[in-house]
């Protein structure tokens, strides 16, 4: 591969002007490849230094498309931030990575940081060309204190990751791939770049994908859980749609669950990837005698080495390092990256066993027990409190909390006051008697078994 290469938007844009490139809406609106490659020409970044992030805080997924492609050819870093986050949250991640300029639509009082403006004019056609060593997106995760980090991806690791994909996902310039992650997340701009490398079409997804299966040419679609679940239980749309393959990851399945997608209509694959890899790292085509644990296979660019039963990650799709107060904090290519996942390789096979902390997935979110905690323990009628997660058939995991109350029990109060202060996927969903054990620290793992088993005697009196 060339160091440098055209904008694929451009590219295609030259060779193919007129193809679908998105799919805006439900009543036929669309986007042809020379129109988006208008919409990104013509946006002038002028205030923001080369090599510099712009955080865009934007819930338009249109908008953070033409911005992350402008901001790739002006070879700025483009980090979209959810708005849906507090203004301390957004904030804390500005500080944290160091940003200084931000784009929104309308001001966020962020001390520091600069709101610019976009300056429109008639688009620049003049041929853009990108290196793969760039940096081109800061995309935030959570680790293991719970904070908010932010890494940063170069180009060619988006390249090599989708590269990979397509050995065992073909998709092509005909296809079109469903847009229903956000682009907060890195499986959302891992799709975009799998799309638009070979000049394929995206559709911008609804909330209700079994519409979006019937009003768009859909044959590709990347799933949490959660949305295969849902998608699963509406069988009579996937009668009259293109729908081909789906990719389901962001956290374990069940092996109900396995069992349902293996005699789904379509193929389906499961994957296994993180941030800090570009996305996929393996994935394993879901057949009826599959179950837990599965093998993955391992995709190609991708390195796996198991140090003390901990997986370590390295290749072309590992990132470049995490961004701290302006500057990147280079991961080492050579050591890797400790993913804190435990698993085991066998044969180019790779086996998931569990976290090596505490953080749990629901719905594909990221949840820190911890952070949780912190947040909740800040209410004047609770003394103590602990976060663990719970077996659940739509979101994977839900957090059930042990709770020590300073006087009566007031769930109530605590339900309401979660939905002020916590993300809908933070809050708990069982609130549990406080749990005595033995010993300075709580063991989390039987009291994970104690909640799932009083989750369930609680399930049972409302049936």
């Amino acid at each position: 591969m060339a160091e440098v290469m055209p904008c694929p938007i451009q590219q295609h844009a030259s060779n193919q002007g007129d193809a679908i490139a998105i799919y805006l809406s439900h009543d036929g609106t669309k986007l042809s490849y020379e129109e988006l490659d208008n919409k990104i020409s013509a946006i002038s970044l002028s205030q923001v230094p080369q090599g510099e992030v712009l955080a865009v805080i934007h819930d338009d997924a249109l908008i953070l498309l033409i911005m992350m492609f402008a901001c790739l050819r002006q070879r700025i870093i483009f980090c979209p931030l959810n708005p849906i986050f507090s203004q301390k949250e957004l904030q804390q991640r500005c500080r944290q990575a160091g940003i200084k300029y931000y784009f929104a639509p309308t001001p966020v009082a962020l001390a520091g940081i600069t709101r610019i403006d976009i300056h429109q004019s008639n688009p620049n056609n003049k041929q853009a060309l990108i290196s793969l060593a760039q940096a081109s997106t800061l995309v935030f995760t959570s680790g293991s204190s719970g904070e908010a980090k932010a890494a940063q991806h170069s180009l060619s690791n988006h390249y090599y990751s989708a590269l990979g994909s397509q050995t065992l996902i073909p998709f092509h310039a005909k296809d079109c791939w469903l847009l229903s992650l956000p682009l907060f997340h890195i499986g959302g701009i891992a799709l975009v770049f799998r799309a638009f490398f070979v000049g394929g079409s995206i559709a911008l997804g609804s909330k209700v994908i079994a519409k979006d299966l019937t009003h768009y040419p859909i044959t590709h679609a990347s799933l949490v859980p959660t949305q295969a679940y849902r998608l699963l239980q509406q069988p009579a749309i996937f009668t009259n749609n293109q729908l081909r393959y789906v990719l389901v990851g962001g956290a374990a399945l069940d092996n109900n669950l396995i069992k349902q997608l293996a005699n789904s209509p379509f193929r389906c694959f499961a994957s296994y990837g993180l941030t800090e890899m570009s996305s996929q790292v393996a994935s394993i085509e879901l057949t009826p005698s599959s179950q837990q644990p599965l093998q993955y296979q391992l995709l190609p660019d991708r390195e796996v080495e198991i140090s003390k039963g901990e997986i370590i990650l390295k290749g072309a799709c590992l990132f470049m390092g995490y961004r701290q107060l302006g500057r990147l904090i280079a991961v080492d290519q050579g050591l890797g990256f400790a993913s804190k996942d435990l698993g085991a390789r066998t044969a180019g096979h790779l086996s998931i066993h569990d976290r090596k902390d505490n953080m749990f997935i629901s719905g594909g979110e990221n949840v820190q027990p911890e952070q949780i905690e912190q947040v909740l323990l800040s209410l004047p009628y609770i003394k103590n409190l602990i976060i663990v997660p719970v077996r659940n058939t739509e979101f994977g995991q839900i957090a059930a909390a042990f709770v020590d109350w300073i006087g009566a029990p007031q769930p109530r109060q605590l339900q309401l006051d979660s939905k002020q202060l916590l993300a809908p996927w933070q809050r708990p969903k069982h609130i549990l008697p406080w749990s005595q054990w033995q010993g300075l620290k709580p063991n989390r793992k039987k009291l994970q078994q104690q909640a799932t088993q009083l989750a369930v005697e609680d399930a049972g009196k409302h049936n």
